[in-house]
């Protein structure tokens, strides 16, 4: 099962990616997503929204947390 975790934030959100099997936990990938602080607040959500959706298309999770 592929479990991806959002820590959310209207300047940065924090990605972490995680594959368990049989009670292993596997890494996958962790990262941020970074909104300029000089545009406007749609915008920035605009932005973290689209790399958002890029990540959740290669990663494939099963399970998604907030």
């Amino acid at each position: 099962m592929r479990i991806i975790g959002i820590d959310p934030g209207s300047r940065i959100t924090g990605i972490g990616v995680l594959d368990i099997s049989c009670g292993d936990v596997k890494h996958v990938y962790h990262g941020i997503i970074q909104g300029d602080d000089r545009q406007k607040f749609l915008d920035r959500m605009l932005v973290i929204g689209s790399e958002l959706g890029e990540i959740l298309r290669n990663f494939q999770p099963n399970v998604v947390s907030m």
